[in-house]
């Protein structure tokens, strides 16, 4: 179905997932219905929610921004400011997460998110998107709960590439001791 959309079309979809996302994020997030719904007779052994809806409506949306980025189109910056935003975003979520198995049901965004990153190519275009999203990923090496161990790993090859072109050739700080 993919090919058979236009790049236009493509960003409309990924707007409407979305959508989709913010509004299972808010019904998870309104604790009070949760437990209304749960109280009266919702046929579940635990409070009803969305995270399925929340999580999987923002990996489509990734993967159909991300290629949307790869892609040249007359879109392309919009898709790029777009994917940016969506970025800053799930990070900022993510790091407000105080529930485990709600941050757990999020790191394959995360996942997909830095596996993305470090792949996109040329550096010209990874550094465009590093610039930006640097700070929201640094926020998160430091979050309380920790993060887990995949998303560790690729947070470190993010950081290590951003490295490269952050720090002056020959790297390291310059001490007084070694000016002298």
């Amino acid at each position: 179905m993919y090919p058979h959309l236009s790049p236009h079309q493509r960003l409309i979809l990924a707007k409407c997932l979305l959508e989709s996302h913010a509004f299972a994020k808010q019904f998870n997030s309104h604790d009070e219905q949760r437990n209304i719904l749960f109280q009266a007779g919702f046929k579940v052994k635990a409070k009803p929610n969305l995270l399925k809806q929340e999580t999987h409506s923002l990996l489509c949306t990734l993967r159909i921004l991300f290629r949307l980025a790869e892609e040249p189109s007359n879109i392309q910056e919009e898709a790029d400011e777009l994917l940016d935003q969506v970025i800053l975003e799930a990070f900022h979520y993510y790091h407000g997460l105080i529930i485990d198995g709600h941050r757990h049901a999020w790191d394959p965004c995360l996942v997909l998110i830095i596996t993305q990153l470090n792949k996109l190519s040329p550096s010209s275009r990874f550094h465009k998107h590093a610039a930006c999203l640097y700070p929201g990923l640094c926020d998160l090496v430091a979050m309380a709960g920790g993060i887990s161990p995949q998303v560790a790993a690729l947070m470190r090859i993010f950081l290590l590439r951003c490295g490269t072109f952050f720090m002056p050739l020959g790297g390291g700080i310059k001490t007084t001791e070694s000016s002298s």
